[in-house]
């Protein structure tokens, strides 16, 4: 038996590098990568909120044209009642309607999902927002000095009054603004975790695990002996603490005192990659968890993992309206074959017919091939029909007339229509019945 070589091993070594190279690769991997400031993070949770708006405006836009459809089907039902034509039209009527009401179903479900999961992302903007308004402020340059008479609490090891006390006291103003220009241009790699959300498996956050207060460094400097009975009070202004013997003067001269030289405030303040399903199994918990009374500052990793997670399961694709199907896969649908079995059990189709596609197509639409927006929509796009359900009749092809405000009109005038013929229908029966018909 051959040995292997390393040689040999080489493309096979190779493979395995590529496989698991594209085994780790997730499409919001980019994103992930490139918003790693600040800046680019406000783009990145500003593009996630807008993909979280999109797949709530998408699933109620995407019941108009369903929703339009239904009552052309519906129109077109009435007007060719009792006829093959009227029958293909009900089937289809029906079949649209059903969709409808699992779009609609499918939209409620995501709406609370999504909105549930865009008002989390909204608050942990507004967190971040915060935390770097506070922190912005890099050197602190303001501060003030003061006297204090209590005792010291940290050189004690000497009797008398020897030890000194001074206050000072900083102020940091908050920032309302931040320098964000895109000099990598990074942002419309960024922007790629919209595009990448609905399968996401990971997103950028400033982890509420890992967020830590802003460290302050201050650097203070001290002149000369300030042992002694002289006054001891913060000079004018108030840059420093000192011992005088007269008037508080500035930092110039020969003069004993203490003074802050720099106060610098910084942060570790960095967005960090979550991995959404180990998240929410953390011991994270939410705004509505905890305590009576009690409500939490910061927005968890886990709050924010399940919501996305929530709003990605309830997301689907929308239902469509009926068009590019073939008659003969519309035969397949329940709706069809029920209508195919009531049509047997009437005497309408033959008993000894099978419910197969083709003889379904048969029976309903009279033929098996062909698509519905061909052989069914197109026709009512064209047609002509004038309505006589007032002064002036209602005009125009059955398309038209279901994308307009008398579509009501129209219908009920075939409604009744259809209802006298049958009633007259149901007469002459009886009558003939009798002996009596016409």
């Amino acid at each position: 038996m051959g040995k292997w070589t390393a040689t040999a091993m080489t493309p096979l070594l190779t493979l395995s590098a590529l496989v698991i190279n594209f085994a780790a690769t997730e499409p919001e991997d980019a994103a992930n990568a490139a918003a790693g400031d600040y800046c680019t993070m406000h783009v990145y949770t500003e593009q996630i909120q807008d993909t979280l708006i999109s797949w709530l405006t998408s699933a109620a836009d995407a019941t108009q044209k369903p929703a339009q459809q239904e009552r052309l089907f519906a129109l077109a039902a009435a007007k060719n009642a009792a006829t093959q034509d009227g029958l293909a039209y009900t089937v289809l009527h029906q079949i649209v309607a059903n969709r409808l009401t699992q779009q609609a179903a499918n939209q409620h479900k995501a709406e609370k999902a999504i909105s549930t999961a865009l008002r989390t992302f909204a608050r942990k903007a507004g967190e971040s927002a915060v935390l770097a308004a506070a922190i912005e402020q890099a050197e602190v340059k303001t501060r003030t000095h003061d006297e204090q008479s209590t005792a010291g609490q940290i050189f004690t090891h000497t009797s008398g009054t020897n030890t000194k006390v001074c206050k000072a006291k900083q102020t940091s103003p908050v920032a309302s603004t931040k320098k964000c220009a895109d000099t990598n241009n990074k942002d419309e790699t960024v922007r790629g975790i919209g595009t990448a959300l609905r399968t996401a498996k990971k997103v950028n956050l400033y982890s509420s695990r890992e967020i830590q207060g802003p460290t302050m460094e201050i650097l203070f400097e001290a002149l000369g002996d300030l042992s002694a009975g002289d006054n001891w009070g913060a000079a004018q202004p108030k840059t420093h603490c000192e011992r005088h013997t007269g008037s508080k003067n500035a930092a110039t001269g020969n003069i004993k005192g203490i003074a802050i030289q720099k106060m610098k405030i910084s942060s570790n303040l960095k967005p960090k990659t979550i991995t959404l399903s180990e998240a929410t199994t953390g011991n994270g918990q939410g705004n509505s968890d905890g305590k009576p009374g009690e409500q939490h500052l910061l927005t968890d990793d886990k709050e924010i993992a399940t919501a996305l997670l929530a709003a990605q399961a309830a997301v689907t694709d929308n239902l469509q309206p009926l068009g590019s199907e073939a008659i003969s896969a519309i035969a397949t649908m329940p709706e069809a074959q029920a209508f195919h079995k009531s049509t047997t059990k009437l005497g309408q189709a033959t008993a000894q017919a099978s419910a197969t596609a083709e003889n379904i197509a048969k029976v309903l639409f009279g033929k098996t091939e062909g698509t519905v927006e061909a052989n069914v929509v197109a026709p009512l796009k064209s047609d002509s029909n004038s309505i006589p359900t007032g002064e002036t009749p209602i005009t125009g092809s059955s398309d038209s007339i279901a994308r307009g405000a008398k579509i009501d009109e129209a219908l009920a005038y075939y409604y009744v229509k259809n209802l006298q013929k049958a009633t007259q229908t149901i007469g002459g029966t009886k009558n003939k019945e009798n002996g009596k018909a016409d």
